[in-house]
């Protein structure tokens, strides 16, 4: 197969999340923590809202998307972010609004991303 490489646009987002997330199944609880409801649509509609605004807010990341050169679709998304200078402080992980049902669950989640995860 033969892919070409672009820069992704907002609109792409709600094309690709859908089917990247599909890969996972519907009962992949460590993605289910990272991306609430990623096997819902509405749980797709919530994870490209946050890349499009991960995406809009760091311009030090370049958004990319595959292109198969056959069908003209995209396949999948790459993302590299360029340090030029000290590296940023971490921060919390978070998503558009409403992305966690509870205050508990996105605390569970942000000890999952940081590898401290104690579930009571």
């Amino acid at each position: 197969m033969t892919y070409t490489i672009e820069r992704i646009q907002d609109e792409d987002f709600a094309y690709i999340v859908p089917r990247m997330f599909s890969t996972f199944g519907n009962s992949y609880e460590f993605v289910n923590s990272l991306y609430p409801n990623y096997s819902t649509p509405a749980g797709h509609k919530k994870i490209a809202g946050k890349f499009q605004s991960t995406k809009n807010a760091a311009a030090n990341a370049t958004w990319t998307k595959a292109i198969d050169a056959v069908s003209t679709k995209a396949v999948d998304l790459a993302v590299w972010t360029l340090i030029e200078e000290t590296k940023p402080p971490e921060t919390e992980l978070d998503g558009p609004p409403g992305t966690w049902p509870s205050k508990a669950d996105k605390e569970y989640f942000s000890g999952v991303a940081s590898g401290s995860c104690v579930r009571s």
